[in-house]
């Protein structure tokens, strides 16, 4: 293991050591095929991530299968803070593996995250490259909670069809995820 890799993989590693050894490391560096920040964010170091952002690394810069550190969040699970650090460093009409923000929080049932894309003017309709959109992704992985707020969204957005009411609105999300388990 190199040693800027060693920093992100033993918890007690301060954050002033860590700094000290990636002040001399190209953030495009990549150890096993990842970059610092895709590193930070799987050993969940918003500290190391925030000072990575900092200093300019491309949380658009893909791993060597593909995924940038804003997209590997989503698979890493990782905080919320987290999460929300990263993507105030990236457009939310950018892609990976053909997918924008809101697609990976809808795909990983992250509401906490897609309810703060959607704050921030995220196109709750936009296609990923397979035709699908985030409530598409939510419905086919289960994701209710990411379910209910696209669905209540796109009811807000219709000033007429909100008149109907929460509980008509909440009535027909139960019977479209009772269709789901049959």
């Amino acid at each position: 293991m190199v040693p800027w890799a060693y920093i992100f993989s033993h918890k007690r590693c301060s954050f002033e050591l860590a700094k000290e050894i990636l002040m001399h490391v190209p953030a495009d560096s990549q150890y096993e095929g990842k970059t610092p920040l895709h590193w930070a964010i799987e050993y969940g170091r918003i500290d190391i991530a925030r000072w990575l952002l900092e200093k300019n690394a491309n949380p658009k810069y893909p791993d060597n299968q593909g995924m940038t550190p804003w997209a590997y969040l989503f698979s890493n699970n990782c905080s919320f803070e987290l999460a929300k650090e990263i993507l105030t460093h990236v457009s939310l009409d950018s892609q990976c593996k053909g997918k924008m923000p809101l697609h990976w929080a809808a795909k990983y049932g992250r509401t906490d995250i897609a309810r703060w894309l959607l704050e921030n003017n995220a196109n709750r309709r936009c296609l990923d490259v397979t035709h699908n959109s985030p409530l598409g992704l939510a419905l086919k992985n289960h994701n209710v909670g990411v379910i209910l707020l696209l669905f209540l969204s796109h009811i807000r957005s219709h000033i007429s069809a909100y008149s109907l009411g929460l509980a008509t609105s909440i009535a027909v999300i139960c019977l479209g995820y009772k269709k789901l388990n049959h």
